[in-house]
C-alpha cells in the first residue's frame, strides 16, 4: 500500500481465535495469548496497550478455572479509538460502543 500511496489510510487488525481457552484446558499449562495485532501506517507501532494476561488455570486473570481469561483492555476501547481513526466523534462513539462508558480510557492511542 505504501508504493500506491495509501500506507497511511490502510489499516488490518487480527483478533486472537476462540480456541485459546480450550487449549488452556487441553494443555494446562502457561501459553502466551495475544488478543489483537493492529497493523498499518497510521498504527503507532512498536508498542503493548494493555496487558498481556496470566495464561494460567485459576490464575489471577482466569474467570474461574477453565481458561476464560480477562483481558485487561475492552473491545470496546479498541473500537472506539478506530472509530475515531474513521472520524466518529466521542458522543457517536458511546452510541456504537455502548459499553465504553464502563472505561476510564477511551481512546488508546495506538493511532497516529
Amino acid at each position: 500500500m505504501t508504493g500506491c500511496g495509501l500506507g497511511e489510510r490502510v489499516l488490518t487488525m487480527l483478533s486472537a481465535p476462540a480456541f485459546i481457552a480450550a487449549l488452556l484446558l487441553a494443555l494446562a499449562r502457561d501459553i502466551e495469548r495475544h488478543h489483537h495485532l493492529i497493523l498499518g501506517g497510521a498504527v503507532n507501532g512498536s508498542e503493548v496497550y494493555g496487558k498481556f494476561p496470566m495464561p494460567e488455570l485459576g490464575g489471577p486473570d482466569d474467570s474461574g478455572n477453565r481458561g476464560t481469561l480477562i483481558p485487561s483492555t475492552s473491545l470496546d476501547q479498541y473500537g472506539a479509538t478506530l472509530a475515531k481513526w474513521f472520524g466518529v466523534d466521542a458522543t457517536r462513539a458511546g452510541i456504537v460502543f455502548p459499553n465504553l462508558r464502563n472505561f476510564q480510557v477511551k481512546d488508546l492511542g495506538f493511532m497516529a
